[in-house]
């Protein structure tokens, strides 16, 4: 599996020929599930949020099981969060 070079990754990027090649690649990175078609991260709670601080982080595998059934006009892009360097 080649390095994702983006600081994030489309749901429609991952398919049947290519989802157990990424998770088990990034499956432990963690992300923050965005929605294109509201223009807002998923918050965890309940809802959504503007403010990626506020927003739910979740591993990138959990990420996938959670929208993998999403259709394409969801716009679902998962946001690599950075490890801080200290």
């Amino acid at each position: 599996m080649k390095k994702i070079k983006k600081s994030y990754i489309r749901l429609e990027y991952i398919n049947c020929t290519n989802d157990a090649d990424i998770i088990e690649t990034h499956g432990d990175r963690m992300v923050h599930i965005y929605s294109r078609e509201h223009g807002l991260y998923w918050s965890g709670e309940s809802g959504y949020t503007r403010d990626k601080t506020k927003a739910h982080a979740f591993t990138l595998r959990h990420a996938y099981g959670l929208t993998k059934l999403c259709g394409p006009e969801k716009g679902i892009e998962f946001h690599f969060i950075e490890k801080c360097s200290k």
